[in-house]
């Protein structure tokens, strides 16, 4: 990409054609090694065209300063794999990845969330394994705790609370129906 601009969806397409050519002419794979953004950091810098025109996007990030974390972040024509954790080894001169068990570190969540959880957990009557709650079952647990001044506000930190533990997989929606999500067991 040399003196191309990152940015330009026209030149990225320019790169994606060059990269395309390349697979077709050789029969091929072909991997692009690209940055993460300076603001956000699970991101590819730059237009949304070079993601858009992936096969498959593979995210490299560094743990703490011995492992690496390996997650797919698209992948075009059949399942991601799972995020995958490794620990770089010393081998003189240079070093090898082992795989070893991923840690996952614990959610961290902001109060609201953490009075929707409480509140699901007590909606549930501790049978949280198999239960499932509705919003009209769940919604009275987190009002009663939560201080709004008015309902329009507790029905507003109810609704973002929500789906913030969507969104952190804590919390999953089927049918209108709120279970446990991944992360949460």
């Amino acid at each position: 990409m040399a003196g191309k601009d990152e940015n330009n969806a026209k030149e990225m397409g320019e790169l994606v054609q060059t990269a395309d050519k390349l697979k077709h002419d050789y029969q091929c794979a072909v991997m692009l090694v690209h940055h993460t953004g300076h603001n956000n950091q699970d991101r590819a810098r730059g237009s949304t065209a070079f993601k858009g025109a992936l096969d498959t996007e593979i995210l490299v990030k560094p743990l703490g300063e011995n492992d690496i974390v390996v997650s797919c972040e698209k992948q075009k024509d059949g399942p991601e794999f799972d995020t995958m954790q490794f620990l770089k080894v010393s081998v003189e001169p240079s070093l090898a990845l082992q795989q070893v068990t991923r840690s996952v570190p614990k959610a961290k969540l902001t109060s609201n969330q953490a009075m929707a959880m409480n509140a699901f957990y007590e909606a549930t009557k501790g049978n949280v394994a198999a239960a499932g709650l509705t919003l009209d079952e769940w919604r009275p647990f987190f009002n009663e705790r939560h201080t709004g001044d008015n309902q329009a506000s507790k029905n507003t930190a109810f609704a973002r609370a929500r789906k913030e533990l969507v969104d952190k997989g804590l919390l999953e929606c089927s049918d209108d129906i709120y279970r446990l999500g991944d992360k949460a067991t």
